[in-house]
C-alpha cells in the first residue's frame, strides 16, 4: 500500500487510495501529536512561538546547506493529513538523527515553534524519531498512553496548589504524574487531577513551573 500510495504521490500530485499516516492514528492519538493545519491556522493562540510542539508527519523534502562554520544543517518539507510546513534541523540535531531524516520516510519530529509575524511556522527539530513498528500499532498504543509528568520543588508549597487548581479545572483522561524534588520521589496524581492536555493548560503549566518541567511522553 505505500508503494501504491508513493506512486499516486508522484503521478497525481495526492494520494488516491488512502493517506500513509492512516494506519498511525491510533498512536497519533495517544502521543497526542499536534496537527499543522491548527498551526498554521493561527486561530489557536495556544500556538506561540517558541512552544514547544510534536508532530507525526511524512518527510515531503530535504534540503541540505552549509553553514559558515562549515556543518551540514538541512531545510524539510514536512506533512500531516490536515497540512505541511517547513522544519529546520541544526547541524548536531542533523547529525544525531540523520538516518530518520530522508524524503519519503515517515517521521515523529518534537521541537519549538517559530511563529513571527509575515513568515509561515515553522518547527526548529531538536528530535526526530522512527515511527512505531506496525506489528505494534494495535493493542500496545493503548496499554501505553501518554502521560503528563510535572516537577516541582515540593508537593505543599505555593507551585504545587496553584498547579492543583489548574488540573482540577481544566481535568481530563492523561495521568499526572508528580516528580518531588525535595524527596526525588515520584507520585500520581488522584484521579480528580488527571489531566486534558490543551494549550490553554500546557500554557498555564508552564507559567507555573517553567517549560523543563513539563514533560509529556
Amino acid at each position: 500500500l505505500s508503494e501504491k500510495l508513493a506512486m499516486e504521490r508522484d503521478m497525481a500530485g495526492m494520494y488516491l487510495s488512502g493517506h500513509p499516516l492512516s494506519e498511525y492514528e491510533g498512536y497519533i492519538k495517544a502521543v497526542r501529536a499536534d496537527r499543522i493545519g491548527d498551526i498554521l491556522s493561527k486561530t489557536d493562540r495556544g500556538y506561540r512561538d517558541g512552544r514547544p510542539i510534536r508532530l507525526f508527519v511524512i518527510i515531503d523534502s530535504v534540503r541540505n546547506q552549509v553553514t559558515k562554520s562549515n556543518q551540514m544543517m538541512a531545510f524539510i518539507n514536512v506533512e500531516d493529513k490536515s497540512g505541511s510546513m517547513e522544519g529546520i534541523v541544526f547541524p548536531k540535531t542533523l547529525q544525531e538523527f540523520s538516518n530518520y531524516i530522508y524524503e519519503g520516510g515517515i517521521a515523529e519530529l518534537t521541537g519549538t515553534l517559530s511563529s513571527r509575524e509575515n513568515e509561515e511556522p515553522k518547527i526548529m527539530v531538536n528530535r526526530v524519531s522512527p515511527p512505531p513498528p506496525k506489528n505494534k500499532l494495535s493493542g500496545n498504543i493503548s496499554d501505553k498512553p501518554a502521560k503528563l509528568y510535572l516537577r516541582l520543588p515540593d508537593m505543599s508549597g505555593e507551585k504545587f496548589q496553584k498547579v492543583k487548581n489548574v488540573l482540577e479545572l481544566l481535568c481530563g483522561d492523561t495521568t499526572v504524574i508528580f516528580y518531588d524534588e525535595g524527596e526525588k520521589r515520584q507520585y500520581k496524581a488522584p484521579r480528580t487531577m488527571f489531566a486534558e492536555i490543551t494549550p490553554v493548560l500546557m500554557n498555564e503549566l508552564y507559567y507555573i513551573l517553567g517549560k523543563e518541567n513539563v514533560v509529556i511522553k
